[in-house]
């Protein structure tokens, strides 16, 4: 008999892998209507629409998967959603921690303008 790990039994028996499809669906979907409407866009903007489609999808799986692991209010799961550029939901949701958008040293020089 194969035993799970704690975590996938966990999910197992919340009925929550059931439901797993939902967070991988936007990723599955949202690339591919991009793609279907290539020919509607430039090409510039067939780029962007791509990058958008798979960055919110990435977002909401990210998002499904740490929104019950860590206890939030509605809110917080609405501003990482619409308004946090950072991937790591446990961290952004979780109220006792203080999160920071992380950046390099590179990417502080340009937002200053310096390089």
């Amino acid at each position: 008999m194969i035993s799970l790990p704690p975590s996938q039994a966990e999910q197992v028996a919340s009925g929550e892998l059931g439901s797993s499809w939902i967070g991988w669906f936007p990723l599955s979907v949202l690339p591919l209507i991009a793609i279907v409407c290539r020919n509607l866009l430039t090409s510039w903007g067939f780029m962007w629409i791509l990058v958008f489609a798979i960055f919110i999808g990435l977002k909401w799986l990210t998002w499904w998967k740490a929104r019950r692991l860590v206890e939030h209010p509605a809110w917080r799961s609405a501003a990482y959603l619409l308004a946090w550029p950072g991937m790591d939901a446990e961290a952004f949701l979780d109220i006792d921690k203080h999160v920071l958008p992380s950046s390099s040293g590179c990417a502080l020089l340009l937002a200053r303008g310096l390089a």
